[in-house]
């Protein structure tokens, strides 16, 4: 008799739901088109669904994080491969402080995430035992409110961090560069307006607070801003 409960069962295969899958078709339908910036929607599309409506039905596995992680691969190979500078190289060691850059979907009050960055860099300018050794900066993408002109498939809330972040971003400016990014355009027009804002400050790290959802992050982040 065999012992079959040690043994080691390969993973039943993925399947694509079909919330996700109907929209993924969309983004390969752009791309094949040359709409980049349609795709990427589609893409943050997808997983705003999973997320928001259906519990993470696809993206709680690992696998279906990959399978949009090689979606926006293939997808944006071409615009970045026209568009976004090459990979920032490490700095020779100057003695000066780390450079970190923060990067956020959207502040928000009640918002953990805001909350946790605002304690963060005041202890980063204000009360670390190593003040000075780190010189933050953020970014907010602002990629979870309405954009103008709206979005021609994924339709968002008209919700600005200016707006719904005030305390928060006030809180920021006043110890830190913070850069919100504009919401005119597509998401690909903001990511390109990022990935400009984040060479300009030069960091060391880059920091993103993000989820599959985040389609300006995702283009940021591919286009290697800091070394690190």
């Amino acid at each position: 008799m065999v012992d079959t409960s040690r043994m080691i069962h390969p993973p039943a295969p993925l399947a694509i739901p079909p919330h996700v899958g109907s929209v993924l078709k969309r983004g390969f339908r752009c791309a094949a088109e040359g709409d980049t910036a349609g795709a990427l929607e589609a893409l943050a599309a997808a997983a705003i669904v999973d997320i928001q409506q259906h519990q993470q039905q696809f993206l709680g596995d690992v696998r279906g994080c990959a399978v949009l992680a090689q979606c926006a691969d293939g997808w944006l190979g071409a615009w970045a491969a026209e568009h976004a500078p090459p990979p920032v190289e490490a700095r020779p060691a100057s003695g000066g402080p780390t450079r970190v850059l923060y990067v956020m979907p959207s502040l928000a009050q009640g918002h953990a995430a805001s909350a946790n960055l605002v304690r963060l860099v005041d202890f980063h300018m204000n009360r670390s035992s190593a003040k000075g050794a780190i010189e933050p900066a953020v970014i907010v993408c602002d990629e979870m409110t309405a954009r103008t002109p709206p979005l021609p498939f994924l339709s968002l809330s008209d919700t600005p961090s200016e707006r719904m972040g005030a305390e928060h971003l006030a809180a920021l400016r006043g110890l830190c560069e913070v850069t919100v990014l504009p919401t005119n355009g597509t998401f690909l027009d903001a990511a390109a307006r990022g990935i400009e804002a984040a060479r300009a400050f030069a960091p060391d790290v880059a920091v993103f607070t993000a989820s599959p959802a985040c389609a300006v992050q995702t283009v940021i982040a591919a286009a290697r801003v800091a070394p690190v």
